[in-house]
């Protein structure tokens, strides 16, 4: 992705849904960012910055998490504000098969401009370890 990439599609609860019911191509997911959109995953020690920094902290997740598919078991979303309780199941590296989690979702103009996830699932501390979900890794 370059420095100048632009969103092409607005974010929604739906297409949220969607993309993670199956999600097997991560590039999708840079349509709703904005260029400097800023994403705070669990136990990651600097927040990823930017469409590939992000789509790369996403692409890192799902090879930790073979199989991965999530549903939405709640959503509300208010002006520029999104929250979307996720169940997810697969075959993570580390913990459980199933994940639980919430993403705070922070839009501007229906885009994507800072996502904060939260979970506590030890998949993501398997990769904080890495660095596969720090910005500062490239």
């Amino acid at each position: 992705m370059s420095d100048h990439h632009q969103p092409t599609h607005r974010w929604s609860v739906d297409a949220f849904a969607r993309f993670w019911a199956r999600p097997t191509r991560p590039e999708l997911t840079a349509g709703v960012l904005l260029p400097g959109v800023v994403g705070h995953w669990p136990r990651a020690l600097r927040p990823v910055r930017g469409p590939a920094q992000y789509v790369g902290a996403i692409r890192a997740f799902l090879a930790a998490v073979p199989e991965f598919t999530g549903e939405v078991a709640d959503a509300m979303v208010e002006g520029d504000r999104a929250f979307v309780r996720w169940v997810g199941r697969g075959r993570p590296v580390v913990g459980p098969a199933v994940l639980t989690g919430v993403d705070c979702i922070h839009l501007k103009d229906g885009f994507v401009h800072e996502n904060f996830i939260h979970s506590d699932h030890p998949v993501f501390g398997h990769l904080a370890a890495e660095g596969a979900l720090d910005g500062a890794a490239e």
